[in-house]
């Protein structure tokens, strides 16, 4: 950062000045892919428990309060993978762009 000032009271300000924006870029598209990164890994681990529950909780749920009503698993992970699939492939999507 020194040698940056140093340059710039020398009175190349043009070069620093590209040289400074250049570095902000850089940083900007870190954060950014760093953002998308916690984005994906929270959606997708949270849509991965969430159908782990479903799986392991309607055969409970049937077994204890069933008598009634039976939930059925393969119902309720369509209307789920609908709902949350179609969301989950555009967040991986947009996170591996590149």
């Amino acid at each position: 950062m020194t040698s940056i000032l140093n340059e710039f009271e020398g009175g190349h300000n043009e070069e620093v000045l590209d040289r400074l924006r250049i570095n902000a870029d850089i940083e900007i598209n870190r954060q950014d892919n760093q953002s998308r990164k916690i984005i994906a890994y929270w959606f997708t681990a949270g849509f991965i428990v969430l159908n782990t529950l479903i799986v392991v909780g309607v055969p409970i749920y049937n077994v204890f309060f069933g008598a009634n009503y039976m939930l059925d698993v393969s119902e309720i992970l369509a209307k789920f993978n609908g709902f949350f699939g179609t969301p989950l492939g555009f967040v991986l999507g947009y996170y591996f762009k590149k």
